[in-house]
C-alpha cells in the first residue's frame, strides 16, 4: 500500500471552499500538500536566521574575549558548552539548549551521552574551571574563568529572562554565579 501522501495524486488539490465537505482522503492530501509547500518555502529563511544568530554568538564571545579569530571563539564556546552540558541532568541539559540557535544547539549536543555513563559531576567552581582548562589544552593563554563568564554572558544576552530564571534553578549551585541575571 502506498503512503497516504502518494495515494491521492488524482484528487484536485485546489484549495477547498470552507463550506465544502471534504472526504478524509481529500483532507489528508490537502494537509500534506500544505505541509510540503511550507517545508519547501521556509527552510532557507530559517537557515539564514540561525546562521546570523550563531555568528552573533561567536562574534559576541570573540569581542568580549578580545580575540580576532572566530575559529578560536568557536572552539572555546564548544568546550565550555560541552563541560556545562555534562554537568547537568539530562532534562536540564535539554532545557539549557532551548534558546540556542540551531547551529549552536548542534554544537552543544555533539557527542552527548545520556544517562548514567556520563562523567562524574563536579562539586565546586574550581573543579568546573579545571575541566574547562583540561579540555582547552590547545590554548593555555586563556583565562578559563573569564571565558566561562563570557560564555554565560553571551547565553544570557541571547536568552529570554524567563528562560534564564528557569535555567538558574537547574544549574548546580557552583555554576549559578556565572549566569548573568
Amino acid at each position: 500500500m502506498l503512503p497516504a501522501c502518494t495515494r491521492f495524486i488524482g484528487i484536485d488539490h485546489a484549495k477547498p471552499h470552507p463550506g465544502d465537505f471534504l472526504k478524509r482522503s481529500q483532507f489528508r492530501f490537502f494537509v500534506t500538500k500544505r505541509l510540503i509547500l511550507y517545508m519547501t518555502e521556509y527552510p532557507t529563511l530559517n537557515f539564514k536566521k540561525t546562521l546570523q544568530k550563531s555568528n552573533a554568538w561567536l562574534d559576541d564571545l570573540k569581542d568580549s574575549m578580545g580575540w580576532s579569530e572566530r575559529r578560536r571563539a568557536y572552539m572555546a564556546l564548544k568546550t565550555v558548552l560541552h563541560v556545562i552540558r555534562d554537568q547537568l541532568e539530562d532534562d536540564a541539559a535539554i532545557d539549557f539548549a532551548a534558546d540556542m540557535p540551531l547551529l549552536i544547539r548542534t554544537i552543544y549536543f555533539e557527542g552527548w551521552k545520556q544517562g548514567p555513563h556520563k562523567l562524574p559531576k563536579v562539586s565546586s567552581k574550581e573543579e568546573f574551571l579545571w575541566l574547562i582548562e583540561r579540555e582547552l589544552g590547545w590554548d593555555k593563554s586563556v583565562s578559563v574563568e573569564d571565558l566561562s563568564k563570557n560564555v554565560f554572558y553571551v547565553f544570557s544576552k541571547q536568552a529570554s529572562p524567563t528562560e534564564i530564571k528557569n535555567i538558574s534553578h537547574s544549574l548546580p549551585e557552583h555554576l549559578r554565579s556565572f549566569l548573568v541575571h
